[in-house]
């Protein structure tokens, strides 16, 4: 019996996103005045969602095309969520009068999303044999989901590049680089989860997204002092 790696991946990611999500709900704790710290929380907090929605039907019966669709179409509603709330890290330290919009705008697509993927669900397919799993996610859903986490991650990656290069800290570039770098390998990702049309594609996706969920946690806490209260110019 071959080691499924599409399930297995997405369980690590799964457990991973839960432990990294409980780490920053405690940091959010130690400074109550961090929004971005509660908002990372909460973003890690639906990626967990997201992972075990992807992971359990394929464990439990992965020859059930209609528990697959399912699963997809529960997960990327969580794929969704968590990046509307990643969106309101991105607008707390520019733009802040769209922030609450932009969040509102991202609950209204995950709606039309998960309505597109119930009236023209995709077809996802998982290979017993080498263990991967093509979602093959449906175009009107895929193209909806896929627009708006490139909008969200590909202006996090610009933001948080510009803010290492006018940073005046050691620290607040750390911050800032990492999790620029961190929102492109998340983005790679998602390109990938959306478009991956090979069994080689898929499993590239898969390992992406535990370097990026490493990263942008890393630059969430990088350096962070216990008890000190933070806001966006500073990067806290």
């Amino acid at each position: 019996m071959s080691l499924p790696i599409s399930p297995t991946i997405d369980a690590l990611n799964c457990l991973l996103s839960l432990y990294l999500g409980i780490r920053l709900w405690r940091a959010a704790k130690l400074n109550p005045e961090s929004q971005s710290l509660r908002w990372f929380a909460y973003t890690y907090g639906f990626l967990t969602l997201a992972f075990a929605a992807l992971t359990l039907p394929r464990f439990l019966d992965k020859q059930n095309e209609d528990l697959l669709i399912t699963s997809f179409t529960f997960g990327n509603a969580c794929f969704l969520v968590a990046a509307a709330f990643f969106s309101q890290v991105i607008f707390s330290f520019t733009l802040m009068r769209y922030r609450k919009p932009v969040f509102v705008v991202a609950m209204v697509l995950v709606g039309i999303t998960i309505l597109a993927s119930i009236l023209q669900p995709g077809m996802p397919f998982h290979d017993v044999q080498t263990g991967i799993t093509r979602w093959n996610a449906p175009p009107v859903a895929g193209a909806i989901s896929g627009a708006f986490l490139i909008v969200v991650l590909l202006s996090s990656s610009v933001l948080f590049f510009r803010r290492a290069v006018q940073a005046n800290t050691y620290v607040v570039r750390v911050r800032s680089l990492t999790i620029g770098f961190g929102s492109i390998l998340l983005l790679a990702t998602a390109v990938i989860f959306y478009a991956a049309t090979t069994e080689v594609l898929a499993v590239v996706g898969d390992g992406a997204s535990i370097a990026a969920l490493l990263t942008v946690f890393f630059g969430a806490v990088y350096h962070r002092p216990t008890g000190v209260s933070s806001h966006p110019p500073a990067m806290s």
